[in-house]
């Protein structure tokens, strides 16, 4: 444990303020509760719901929703770190020292007050917190839970809806090939949507089936006859904007619709009253947090240990397309978001010096040609 007088008073932060604008500043090291905490941060991947978060689009849509936003919020939904102080209780005391993948402590009331990932140091409870094996680098570490556990949930909800295929929008995404790989072990057959060819050749290159090109002009009567012949009653519909109906009028009776993302930025749309109603469909939303509430602890440890060995024969690692500080976050979200198929981008939040992160100072030699190897993947 780091001695309390050991702990730096202030540190650096990404900060979101109302409006969707953000910057780094100075601010206060938090300390932890019972419960609680205290993690310095090591890296912390960009996701599409940390951009939605930055932008002011979350806030945007949550006015009205009884949800507590107070900024300005540092933002960063996952991460990795060492645990440097407890709190206090047997839970968080035991992980001090820890290598440790984080989620950003989950608030009651669906609040949104305590800090992300995107800080040098953060609070969250021990329960939000997966110790690393020594053979998992901190960056394997930091992308941990929201896509691979997104992935198991989805397909998850594909078996209690007992479908015998399923349809894929932003198949070529890093989550769309986690779903793709894990769809293959679990052999459920998948429809992938795309929007580009050469997302298809990627895609064909890593052995998946039934790839359509959204922007072809026989798309959606290629996807009406994949869908009636493979029984497709389950999208998972990661875009949003008009194309969630034009999924929904293909599918076969009784499907649903499972509406996780907004890469179009866009509400959803395009929906024939006639067909939803007509084909006894279903539309739904999910979101990883209120799934997990689902479970009970025993199956929540088995989910984990599920994660975890996936996360370790990479059917559910993400590729890493660029490190950065955060300092490089705001310049580099409009790239992200256009080359979002090439991999992650990682913030690294103790990198003071807005240059692009090759080696960072921080990790050992060991963990430095890890580092490089899995940027290569």
């Amino acid at each position: 444990m780091v001695e309390a007088n050991q702990i730096p008073t202030k540190q650096q932060g990404l900060r979101v303020y109302s409006g969707g604008t953000f910057k780094v500043d100075e601010i206060d090291v938090p300390r932890p509760g019972p419960g609680q905490l205290l993690v310095k941060i090591e890296c912390a991947p960009i996701n599409p719901s940390d951009i939605f978060f930055m932008k002011g689009i979350v806030e945007e849509h949550s006015k009205g929703s009884g949800r507590n936003m107070i900024f300005p919020i540092v933002p960063g939904w996952e991460g990795s770190g060492t645990v440097i102080a407890s709190g206090g209780g047997l839970m968080a005391w035991r992980l001090v020292g820890k290598r440790v993948a984080v989620s950003k402590m989950e608030e009651p009331d669906r609040g949104s007050t305590v800090g992300g990932c995107f800080q040098q140091y953060m609070i969250t409870n021990a329960l939000q917190c997966l110790p690393l094996p020594d053979d998992v680098s901190f960056e394997v570490g930091a992308m941990h839970f929201v896509n691979p556990l997104t992935a198991i949930g989805l397909l998850d909800r594909a078996k209690q809806y007992k479908a015998q295929a399923a349809i894929q929008t932003g198949a070529a995404s890093q989550l769309g090939r986690m779903i793709i790989r894990l769809a293959q072990e679990e052999k459920i057959p998948l429809i992938n949507i795309v929007r580009r060819p050469e997302q298809v050749q990627l895609l064909q290159d890593q052995g998946a089936e039934n790839i359509l090109n959204s922007s072809d002009p026989d798309f959606l009567d290629r996807l009406g006859e994949l869908a009636k012949k493979l029984k497709a009653t389950v999208c998972f519909e990661a875009v949003a904007g008009d194309l969630t109906g034009e999924i929904m009028s293909k599918m076969p009776f009784k499907s649903t619709c499972i509406v996780y993302g907004c890469l179009s930025e866009q509400p959803v749309g395009g929906i024939e009253s006639l067909v939803l109603i007509g084909r006894n469909q279903k539309l739904e939303g999910f979101l990883l947090n209120n799934w997990t509430k689902e479970k009970s602890l025993w199956s929540l440890g088995s989910i984990i240990s599920k994660c975890q060995r996936l996360m370790r024969n990479k059917t559910l690692q993400s590729e890493v397309a660029r490190r950065i500080s955060m300092y490089e976050v705001e310049q580099a979200i409009p790239e992200y978001q256009k080359n979002m198929t090439q991999g992650k981008y990682i913030v690294y939040p103790h990198e003071k010096q807005p240059t692009q992160v090759q080696s960072p100072p921080s990790l050992n030699e060991n963990e430095e040609s890890k580092h490089e190897s899995e940027s290569n993947q």
